[in-house]
């Protein structure tokens, strides 16, 4: 039963966080949502197992001993190890979501959250990643030379943290057939 159950799952999802009636609740949740879930207890076992096997989705808490939920986002980045990230935190700051989404995260979510709102996000992150999947296939297919021209970034100006992590949502957003509102003071360019 459960060879099969994985062959139908809907994607891989690693979960990480210290305390242990956390990560199995997300876990048993995105369980019966038919994901395949891996549990773990630290950013640090994360770390090489993420090196070894591919997750679409990773979802870690921010607060932990030994590593950060920031410094694995921050290590997944510099080790171009593609996956979603979404930040979970019982201590939420507009800095440490900011510093999150600068550094990849795909989203930000607050405990105490809803099943249904983290199902949703996580089915998003689950879109963004074959989206870009199959952009990556079309690009090596197509032998295409990134020549910048597609960068949807090109030409923006600031480099202050909130217009990093709106570069960083404006990326995420661009590969998908989703409304974008964007909104702000008259004259600001948007």
């Amino acid at each position: 039963m459960r060879r099969s159950s994985l062959q139908t799952a809907r994607g891989r999802i690693l979960v990480v966080d210290d305390h242990p009636a956390a990560r199995e609740s997300v876990s048993d949740v995105l369980r019966c949502a038919e994901y395949e879930v891996v549990g773990l207890a630290s950013a640090v076992e994360a770390l090489p197992r993420l090196e070894r096997d591919s997750f679409d989705v990773v979802i870690t808490d921010l607060q932990m001993p030994g590593m950060d939920g920031l410094e694995l986002i921050r290590q997944l980045q510099v080790r171009r190890i593609e996956t979603q990230c979404i930040m979970v935190t019982a201590h939420a700051s507009i800095a440490s979501a900011v510093e999150a989404m600068r550094h990849g995260a795909f989203d930000y979510l607050e405990k105490p959250f809803n099943v249904e709102k983290l199902e949703r996000l996580v089915d998003r992150a689950m879109a963004c990643r074959r989206l870009r999947g199959e952009d990556r296939r079309d690009a090596s297919s197509d032998n295409a030379v990134d020549d910048g021209s597609q960068d949807v970034t090109a030409g923006m100006v600031g480099e202050s943290p909130v217009m990093q992590a709106f570069r960083q949502r404006l990326l995420q957003a661009a590969p998908t057939e989703e409304t974008v509102l964007i909104c702000g003071e008259s004259g600001t360019g948007k």
